[in-house]
């Protein structure tokens, strides 16, 4: 099965590298949760504490969705692909 990119995330991309950034994914994964411009989602992550190029506490990620109006809610896994 082939897997294709989201025209989303490669423009996200680009913009991370427009600002040098190579280890961002929670600021990728909250802009498209959130639906936020990639430099908001830096932003607010950076003002929660996220350090440039390091890994980002998931407490971090929750925190940032919620400053963004949005709510995380569990999910049932139906199958666990290997």
């Amino acid at each position: 099965m082939a897997r294709t990119i989201s025209t989303e995330f490669v423009a996200l991309t680009r913009e991370a590298q427009l600002h040098g950034e190579d280890n961002d994914c929670a600021v990728k994964a909250v802009s498209l949760v959130t639906g936020v411009s990639y430099q908001k989602a830096r932003a607010v992550l950076g003002g929660l504490g996220r350090i440039h190029g390091t890994p980002t506490l998931t407490s971090t990620i929750h925190d940032s969705v919620e400053a963004l109006g949005k709510r995380l809610r569990p999910v049932k896994v139906v199958e666990e692909i290997v």
